[in-house]
């Protein structure tokens, strides 16, 4: 796949040109090419994550080659955090943190569910070492490429994809957008933020009950009379854009709390 992604940006060289090259690293099976084998310390995981740095290296190698790297603009980004299965787990073991110290994973409403890298290289147009405050979402992505390429969207097209270029360029001195609704896998999963706020409805571990750190195949059953649910609405940290959840570990339960009115996500937003 990157050796045709590669012979595919020589060939359209000479005219404009949209690439979008979905790798399969980091999605399981964890299937490293021979070369990589053994090359990290963090099993099969580990030199996947190797061999998509060199994926990443070698695009950026071939857009400087063929002069194109001072006028391309290059996303670096995912679909989702890093999920804790077979393999993810074996890689945890040997300290390899994926999700950083963010709380959650793959389908998860927490943080580590959705919460993912957002990289931009863009010479002479977006400054580097620059970072952003910005809330934005991938579908995000649509708005800003229309704007980029002066393309006008049509009624229903997007609605939901907000013009991030502002933020990419520059410094908005506002919020591009200030809600966001995440639905990671199913309606038990979803959470919705506005603002500095984020509101969390699932049962248990955002809609995760396991026996292990990272099973997340193997549910915990409930008696059958039970009907707790878990609520939890949650302020982020304004500096950081993000939860502000140092004791949390496992279910919403043992998390802070604060109580707030919440009309604009009421039912029908739900």
């Amino acid at each position: 796949m990157t050796g045709k992604a590669l012979e595919w940006i020589r060939s359209n060289k000479d005219g404009p040109f949209f690439l979008y090259l979905a790798t399969p690293n980091i999605h399981h099976p964890f299937t490293p090419h021979p070369p990589f084998k053994g090359t990290s310390k963090c099993g099969r995981y580990g030199d996947f994550v190797h061999e998509l740095d060199w994926i990443v290296g070698e695009v950026l190698r071939t857009l400087k080659e063929e002069g194109l790297a001072e006028n391309t603009l290059v996303i670096f980004t995912s679909d989702n955090g890093g999920m804790i299965n077979q393999g993810g787990q074996a890689a945890w073991q040997q300290g390899h943190r994926f999700n950083g110290d963010l709380l959650g994973f793959k389908f998860d409403a927490w943080e580590g569910g959705h919460r993912v890298p957002f990289i931009v290289r863009w010479p002479g147009k977006i400054e580097a070492d620059s970072t952003s405050d910005q809330l934005i979402s991938n579908v995000d992505l649509m708005g800003a490429l229309a704007a980029l390429t002066r393309q006008e969207l049509e009624e229903g097209e997007g609605p939901d994809s907000f013009n991030i270029l502002p933020a990419l360029i520059g410094k908005p001195g506002k919020p591009i957008r200030n809600h966001l609704v995440l639905a990671a896998s199913r309606k038990t999963h979803s959470a919705l933020r506005e603002g500095d706020w984020i509101y969390i409805g699932a049962k248990a571990e955002s809609g995760f009950q396991a026996t292990s750190r990272g099973n997340t195949f193997l549910a915990v059953r409930r008696p059958s009379n039970s009907t707790a649910r878990s609520i939890a609405i949650l302020r982020m940290e304004r500096s950081r854009n993000r939860l502000r959840m140092p004791s949390c570990t496992t279910s919403i339960p043992t998390c802070p709390k604060v109580g707030m009115s919440f009309e604009s996500i009421r039912n029908e937003r739900v």
